[in-house]
């Protein structure tokens, strides 16, 4: 806010800027807008930042606010749980998209994952370079087709593939931004390997292309191989992630868990903070829920105990979020003074569950550049 320059208040209204419903002008009729709380919660959240916030102000010169506020130093991120592009480094890939900005951004993701790759605009120049390539002995492990285009779409184009001794090893990829019913089958019987309804997140693009590199080739008769999809995707992923689940109440418990099986997810389970930390002494886990009042060890010195110096946990830097009844500010400090990561209030509805394990869990890391959101 340093820097902001307003109209200069009189100095006998200054001392009251920042209270509730204190304003340079308290008339009804007054010019200025405003309920009179941006500046008292402004104040209340720089102190609860540990700092402070203030005003330099002369009249008819105009006004400078200025804050402080404390923050802590982020952990960097540990690189075992940032996946790398090995598993598509070095793959040659064909992309066939009439859209030249879908063609740029898969350009870029290729690059950035360090495949080899070409690019065409439309069904008779992939078939040429198709052949091409496999003529000059540098034949393509994917292809990724967009579903619309003029004169030859990707499904017409990925039966010609298939139907060409020469090519029919290349693995097909369909990306499509108008789903119909029937699809799966369709697209599976012709011999895709996996389809994508656009818009694609990187993440899901990466995790396609990683699976179908290592996937046989189908010829095309549906039988060798099931399509891969967003949503097969997603149950893979997820299914490989080890989560613990610390909490002491039988009914919570498995509420807890049908919740996660809903969602895709598995975990295992500690009937307290003793069991919680002697799990993770002996397995490996991506992230631990932490209830906070358990009998004998609570969550609290349970996370303590694997956050501290020479704890025998494998990993004591694992994402330990906290499930708590009362989710007051002193319950959240408490939390984050354990080293917890971040908390749930209880009871906790599937959708808050799904966001907290997507924003702890591991998969992003270099996978990723930094700009790119999605394939359009």
């Amino acid at each position: 806010m340093s820097g902001i320059q307003v109209s200069a208040f009189r100095k006998k209204s200054i001392d009251t800027l920042f209270d509730s419903f204190s304003q340079a002008d308290s008339s009804t009729t007054r010019e200025f807008g405003g309920t009179g709380l941006g500046l008292a919660i402004s104040k209340q959240l720089c102190k609860l930042m540990g700092g402070e916030i203030n005003i330099k102000s002369r009249e008819g010169k105009g006004s400078e606010f200025w804050f402080t506020a404390l923050f802590k130093r982020q952990a960097a991120p540990k690189e075992k749980n940032a996946p790398l592009p090995g598993k598509i480094k070095g793959k040659r890939i064909l992309i066939v998209d009439d859209n030249k900005t879908s063609r740029h951004v898969l350009e870029e993701l290729l690059t950035f994952w360090e495949c080899g790759f070409e690019s065409v605009s439309g069904g008779s120049r992939a078939l040429t370079e198709l052949s091409r390539a496999v003529s000059d002995n540098r034949g393509f492990d994917i292809a990724i087709l967009d579903m619309q285009m003029p004169e030859m779409d990707g499904a017409e184009l990925g039966k010609k593939i298939k139907q060409d001794p020469a090519l029919k090893e290349t693995r097909l990829v369909l990306m499509t931004a108008m789903g119909a019913k029937g699809d799966k089958k369709r697209f599976e019987e012709i011999g895709f390997a996996a389809y994508l309804s656009k818009p694609v997140k990187p993440l899901h693009l990466y995790e396609c292309l990683s699976a179908v590199a290592g996937s046989p080739p189908s010829a095309g008769t549906g039988k060798e191989n099931k399509i891969l999809t967003r949503y097969t995707l997603n149950e893979d992923r997820n299914l490989k992630f080890r989560i613990l689940l610390a909490e002491d109440n039988k009914i919570n418990q498995k509420v807890a868990l049908a919740t996660l099986r809903r969602l895709g997810y598995t975990a295992d389970l500690a009937g307290d903070g003793k069991e919680a930390v002697r799990a993770l002494e002996k397995n490996s886990y991506d992230m631990v829920l932490m209830d906070c009042r358990m009998p004998g060890m609570d969550g609290y010195e349970a996370t303590e105990k694997i956050r501290a110096p020479g704890s025998k946990v494998l990993d004591p830097g694992i994402p330990v979020i906290a499930l708590t009844a009362n989710a007051t500010k002193a319950d959240m400090e408490k939390c984050l003074k354990a080293g917890m990561n971040d908390f749930m209030a209880k009871p906790f509805k599937p959708h808050i569950l799904d966001e907290m394990l997507k924003k702890w869990l591991p998969g992003n890391g270099k996978i990723l550049p930094a700009d790119k959101t999605q394939v359009p």
